[in-house]
């Protein structure tokens, strides 16, 4: 159980953007009759998805260092983002539960941009540091 929890310290917020991609194209294979692919990339996704759950909770401490660091903090907005993903997904054959992850997940990334802005704008904002990752802040709750 040690190793399992370490491994899921380490895991890095880019899994989750991986993930969002892959969950991304599998549409495009659903949309051509492909079904399978979609159903098993929604299967890992929802793996990786409660892996970061489960390092946010866990290791809060390394979660909030990643947070305050500019690129990595960015990046979280795909947390939001693969939960609104896998909320439509569900919504298909769990109305109740999908709508109510996909409008966690809208309230996930709307509580990131606030606290993004606040952290690495308002406070700490360094041109240096301003990086085409931020895009993924304010763009991804349009695009999930």
């Amino acid at each position: 159980m040690k190793r399992l929890l370490k491994k899921i310290e380490g895991l890095p917020i880019g899994a989750v953007g991986a993930t969002v991609g892959a969950c991304t194209l599998s549409t495009v294979y659903h949309l051509l009759g492909f079904n399978f692919i979609r159903h098993a990339v929604l299967c890992v996704a929802i793996f990786v998805w409660f892996a970061m759950l489960a390092k946010i909770v866990l290791h809060f401490s390394v979660f909030k260092s990643e947070y305050n660091q500019a690129v990595s903090g960015s990046l979280y907005g795909l947390f939001a983002m693969l939960t609104m993903i896998i909320g439509s997904y569900l919504s298909h054959y769990i109305a109740p539960l999908g709508k109510t992850l996909w409008l966690l997940g809208i309230l996930l990334h709307l509580v990131h941009i606030i606290c993004f802005t606040a952290i690495h704008l308002i406070k700490n904002f360094k041109f240096e540091l301003l990086v085409p990752t931020w895009f993924v802040s304010y763009m991804g709750i349009l695009v999930s």
